[in-house]
């Protein structure tokens, strides 16, 4: 797999694999010494996303979500919120978990219906991290079913 460096630090190198329109970090120690990718490094790039698919994620993450309003959990005056399940396993559990996303009305009306990505990433995020304390690590979401790109 042909590849240029296009950063480097002391431990890493950023590298571009042009015949798969990909760029990453990779460490050093994953580096040949005849210069060529070793298996483990190949394996990094097959993994990464090209160039394109990041493009349109983050062209996706800041025009923000659609939302479907009939599946509001809760609403007040100034805000909805939406409940989204979270299924948590480890080991040795494994449980479920209501994340009630809260979104401001007026956030709506300035984005014409959409919910800026960060919102809804950041809750989950928010989540994520706290189970990570007790080991669990893998989880999953049914958030596409009520915030769609």
């Amino acid at each position: 797999m042909k590849f240029e460096i296009l950063k480097e630090t002391e431990k890493a190198v950023f590298i571009k694999v042009a015949e798969e329109d990909k760029e990453l970090w990779i460490p050093k120690s994953l580096i040949k010494k005849d210069g060529n990718l070793s298996k483990k490094a190949e394996f990094r790039v097959d993994l990464e996303l090209t160039n394109a698919e990041k493009a349109k994620i983050k062209e996706k993450k800041e025009k923000g979500y659609k939302v479907d309003l009939s599946k509001k959990s809760w609403e007040s005056e100034k805000c909805y919120g939406f409940d989204i399940e979270m299924e948590f396993y480890s080991s040795r559990s494994e449980f479920n978990k209501r994340v009630r996303v809260f979104v401001p009305k007026s956030v709506l009306e300035k984005h014409n219906g959409r919910v800026p990505a960060f919102i809804v990433d950041n809750a989950i995020q928010d989540e994520v991290e706290d189970q990570k304390q007790w080991n669990n690590r893998l989880w999953t979401t049914n958030k596409d079913d009520i915030f769609t790109i």
